[in-house]
């Protein structure tokens, strides 16, 4: 009867909007229209023929339930509540990294968008297909859902809405971003000096916002020096900085003997941090 009540309303609906009739809000729960009509489409085979037929009285056919699944959702529930709010979000900021209490004219849009990237996860997951309601929130952000973490999503467009130019950071990693927070400042920074590890979509955005491969290369700091006695020099020196101090957490200006330990110590910690270093030797 579920199944039965959620058809009945979505086909009035679709029959009003196509008659024009005056609208006066959304239905309660016609926010889950798109995933429902997501479900049937992607179970269409497993239906009875009852409501298969029923089905095709609002559009879905087996064929567009294979072929065209999105154009059916955005036709059906294209400016559902959530749809609607995502849409008027992302014309007003230019994409979709919403805080996860994000509200807008009351709609919890926030909650919303993290329950869609969770269905578009499970959805892959189950069928290795894509969650039909993707393509419509990709169509007013394409990373609406990145595969790398949302806060340096956010962190990204926050930046990207502060500045119009397209020298966000120069040679030494700092921003041409007049008053920009200290915490986005740092954020940019590390950009730079991470740039290796980012995923290459990560990197073609950080264009957007002036980071390139060479303002990442100019922000690293030189690689260690090939002569066979550097490391034992730099373990010279931090023995002799630990039996002084008890600890090796020199400030990065240190310098002993004519030798940047501090510079080398923070540069190994770094490659530490990205899986460079070779893991140490059995204990004696």
């Amino acid at each position: 009867m579920a199944w039965q009540r959620t058809w009945h309303r979505i086909r009035t609906h679709a029959q009003d909007r196509h008659q024009g009739a005056a609208e006066e809000g959304w239905p309660d729960g016609s926010d889950g229209w798109a995933t429902w009509l997501s479900v049937q489409c992607t179970g269409y085979k497993q239906l009875h023929p009852p409501q298969q037929h029923l089905l095709a009285e609002i559009g879905i056919t087996a064929e567009t339930a294979a072929t065209r699944p999105h154009e059916i959702i955005a036709r059906l529930c294209g400016t559902g509540p959530g749809l609607a709010h995502a849409r008027t979000y992302a014309a007003a900021h230019g994409h979709l990294a919403t805080p996860q209490k994000a509200c807008l004219e009351g709609f919890a849009l926030g909650r919303w968008l993290s329950e869609q990237r969770r269905q578009a996860r499970e959805h892959r997951r189950s069928t290795g297909g894509t969650w039909p309601v993707s393509t419509l929130l990709a169509a007013l952000d394409p990373w609406w859902s990145p595969t790398w973490s949302l806060e340096w999503q956010r962190n990204w467009s926050r930046v990207r809405e502060r500045s119009d130019s397209a020298s966000a950071a120069d040679s030494s990693g700092g921003t041409g971003i007049p008053g920009l927070e200290k915490e986005l400042a740092g954020w940019l920074r590390r950009q730079c000096t991470d740039y290796g590890t980012l995923h290459p979509e990560q990197r073609r955005l950080l264009t957007k916002i002036g980071i390139t491969a060479e303002t990442g290369r100019a922000a690293q700091p030189p690689a260690p020096r090939t002569e066979p006695d550097l490391l034992d020099n730099a373990l010279a020196q931090a023995r002799a900085y630990a039996a002084e101090h008890g600890h090796i957490a020199a400030p990065a200006s240190t310098v002993l003997d004519g030798f940047p330990l501090g510079k080398w110590l923070a540069w190994q910690r770094r490659r530490a941090r990205q899986g460079r270093l070779s893991p140490p030797g059995p204990k004696p």
